[in-house]
């Protein structure tokens, strides 16, 4: 009886084949789709790698959602063979395997009043649906969006998914990508675009409306900028989606290059759903930038704290030469006490000015109120030294007097960060000798200021 039932599966002009569904394996394929898939057993294949082309289960795959013995019908389009399919669906168990048969009707050999559109519509919102489903399971809000812009580019068969986003100056940067294996990526060209190349999208966007460019060629004579622009990238059809702040305000756009140019139109209000997801993404990810931020950084002066120090020091790598300055505000006490805090805080905020200036390629961190200190790898002593003077020139500018020390080490290994605390410690004498004459030489009272 199951020879039987095999040599009748075996010689159906349809695609017949039986996958293991814990394990996603190939386990019966019949002879119509071997001639398809051009393979035979043994196959060794998963189902998705052969069906699909994915490297992982498809993300409209139901598996867990099936329930023994209870068949399921659905219409589904397939990419790799650009065909649409009427699935029959059943599962069972064989010992203790749960197996999957399924049958898929070529629908273009079958009944042409089946609504095509319709049924590939219901299955790129099913697939995306999941895909977001897939994205939100990620570790972290990036690898959320670069999830999603992967998923899209293979249900929507395009060669490039990305997000752009608006800079201070109404410029747009590309600051994620996905492209289909064999196209050049452009992320890294496409920074800092001026607003007079993608401004003729704004109103369209502001709008909440989705651009659609079905054939590139048709805006050749009405949009020239945006013309070359596009063609450069070799882009010849183009979706562009707006993406919102949580306020309401613009954010930029994600866009889908070089989809099937029957996809524009259609695909466009399923888009529009999956841009107010990315827009969420995106707020989540700047919401955990914001708190490392504030974690690392001194919230007046925007320095490395002390935890900025820590970690600093943790990923230092040797052999390097090292150089430290150790600084301290004179008089700080005097001007909170006489001007006021507001003053005594701009005190501290020019002087991280004149720190910035003078130790440009330097890291530098708070220590404590009116105390910084700044670390410089691999860089000559002599100009180390030359740029302590030069910061107390800069702050006696702007009539703050700073108390300067430097000390320079090397280190041949990374058991060498002993020497760190030596290297500030001798920078900190060095400083408060130099404190010492300050004081002495200006007649003021230490002890007062």
């Amino acid at each position: 009886m199951l020879d039987l039932l095999q040599n009748v599966l075996d010689n159906l002009n349809d695609l017949v084949y039986a996958v293991d569904m814990d394990t996603y394996e190939l386990l019966y394929l019949n002879k119509k789709g071997q001639e398809t898939f051009h393979v035979q057993p043994p196959y060794g294949q998963k189902c998705y790698e052969l069906f699909q082309n994915c490297s992982l289960p498809c993300a409209v795959c139901h598996h867990k959602d099936m329930v023994m013995n209870s068949p399921v019908q659905w219409n589904f389009y397939n990419s790799v063979l650009e065909k649409y399919f009427s699935l029959f669906e059943l599962a069972f168990m064989v010992g203790d395997r749960r197996v999957k048969l399924e049958i898929a009707i070529d629908m273009d050999d079958r009944d042409k009043s089946v609504s095509y559109l319709d049924a590939r519509h219901t299955n790129m919102e099913i697939r995306i649906n999941n895909a977001i489903g897939m994205a939100v399971q990620k570790d972290s809000p990036s690898e959320t969006i670069d999830c999603l812009l992967a998923q899209l580019g293979e249900i929507l068969l395009c060669e490039r998914s990305y997000v752009f986003e608006i800079e201070a100056d109404n410029s747009v940067s590309n600051t994620y990508e996905w492209v289909r294996e064999g196209v050049t990526p452009e992320k890294e060209n496409l920074q800092h675009i001026p607003f007079s190349v993608w401004g003729c999208w704004h109103k369209s966007f502001q709008n909440r409306s989705t651009v659609a460019i079905r054939d590139l060629e048709t805006i050749r004579e009405t949009n020239v900028n945006l013309y070359q622009f596009l063609l450069q990238q070799n882009i010849r059809s183009i979706v562009a989606v707006p993406l919102v702040k949580k306020d309401g305000g613009l954010r930029g756009f994600y866009g889908i290059d070089n989809l099937p140019p029957e996809l524009v139109q259609y695909t466009s209000s399923l888009l529009t759903t999956t841009g107010f997801f990315l827009s969420g993404a995106l707020q989540h990810r700047d919401l955990v930038q914001q708190l490392v931020y504030t974690s690392y950084h001194d919230q007046q002066t925007g320095l490395g704290n002390r935890y900025a120090f820590e970690k600093w020091l943790e990923e230092l790598s040797a052999p390097a030469d090292l150089g430290c300055t150790f600084v301290d505000i004179s008089g700080l006490k005097h001007v909170n006490d006489t001007l006021g805090h507001i003053a005594g805080d701009q005190m501290i905020l020019t002087t991280c000015e004149c720190l910035r200036s003078t130790f440009p390629k330097c890291t530098l961190f708070r220590h404590g109120g009116d105390e910084f200190l700044i670390f410089c790898v691999n860089g000559p002593k002599e100009r180390f030294a030359e740029r302590a003077k030069l910061l107390k020139e800069c702050c006696a500018e702007h009539s703050i007097a700073v108390a300067v020390g430097t000390s320079f080490i090397h280190m041949e290994t990374a058991s060498d960060r002993g020497k760190i605390d030596q290297l500030i410690s001798l920078a900190e004498a060095q400083m408060y000798e130099d404190k010492r004459i300050y004081y002495t030489t200006s007649g003021l009272d230490r002890r007062r200021s």
